[in-house]
């Protein structure tokens, strides 16, 4: 179903704890306006039931979202930005037939979908060279409403004989978090890291940096990933003192940095590094603010 496929990208709820064994899903409304592509970027408005509504868009693995307080209902989504821009649109939805599949795992109605057409004003002006403006008064909608469930949680699986144990002897993982502020924007890098235990420097894997910022009520977050492989975050051996990673990740990244720790010795995190995220050259990713955590362990045992 079109509407269900969109509305992944938008956070219905979050699985709660209830009973041993089993999890509670509060569920919640959302929409979803899609609103094409405007100059390589895809951009499309989503609402809650919680009066959020949010701007998104789109390039590849890089995104800028605007979010603000409005109102939203099923008939009309309104809500302003400031200077950077508003939205106040009419929505004419039709019920989709329900969907009689139920898993035998939850309690709870099924989720209700609806679709139709808006008509009003998604008006943002650009904001920065790389940022299209946006101006559209009239598209598709798409609607959910999901209602509270109770499901029983999966028993975990016994590990059995497989190549798990064999990776976890070969290779280990890395997961360095780095938080900062500056030019008041609260900053995060990420890098998932998997490498050789016995050559370190063959290592690949995921690194992300988002910014968090204010601009009177209007929250935005800018975010960029991406892949990388070897000489991009070189690990120290295990048992290498001081424990160390050479950080040279590719573009949208720029600069380098290090992570070093000694023993009984708190980490330090210096260099030059910074990213270029959606509508913001050069955001820095290292300096006093800053500070750097590195987890290191078997694979699927490094969780912060």
């Amino acid at each position: 179903m079109v509407a269900a496929a969109l509305l992944i990208a938008v956070p219905l709820s979050s699985a709660t704890s209830g009973t041993p064994g089993y999890s509670v899903h509060p569920g919640g409304t959302s929409l979803i306006l899609p609103l094409g592509e405007r100059a390589g970027y895809t951009a499309a408005v989503s609402a809650t039931g919680g009066q959020r509504v949010q701007l998104s868009l789109q390039r590849s693995a890089s995104v800028v979202r605007y979010s603000a307080k409005g109102r939203v209902t099923n008939q009309q989504i309104k809500a302003s930005f400031g200077s950077l821009g508003h939205i106040n649109v009419r929505l004419d939805l039709v019920p989709l037939p329900p969907d009689s599949a139920r898993g035998s795992r939850c309690k709870g109605r099924n989720p209700l979908f609806k679709r139709g057409t808006y008509r009003g004003t998604v008006s943002f002006p650009a904001q920065a060279v790389d940022i299209p403006k946006v101006f559209v008064d009239h598209g598709r909608v798409y609607f959910e409403h999901r209602f509270r469930k109770v499901c029983k949680r999966h028993k975990p699986r016994q590990p059995g004989p497989g190549p798990i144990p064999q990776l976890k002897r070969r290779a280990e993982e890395g997961m360095l978090t780095v938080r900062g502020n500056g030019d008041g924007r609260t900053v995060r890098l990420e890098a998932a890291l998997f490498a050789l235990r016995r050559d370190p420097a063959r290592s690949g894997g995921i690194v992300s940096a988002v910014a968090y910022e204010r601009r009177g009520a209007v929250r935005v977050s800018r975010r960029a990933s991406g892949f990388f492989g070897e000489a991009s975050f070189l690990m120290s051996k295990r048992g290498t003192l001081p424990e160390t990673i050479d950080v040279t990740p590719p573009g949208p990244f720029s600069g380098d940095a290090l992570y070093s720790r000694g023993l009984g010795s708190s980490s330090s995190w210096t260099g030059a590094l910074s990213v270029d995220l959606p509508g913001v050259k050069g955001v820095p990713l290292t300096g006093p603010g800053f500070q750097a955590v590195l987890c290191r362990g078997s694979v699927g045992t490094c969780i912060g």
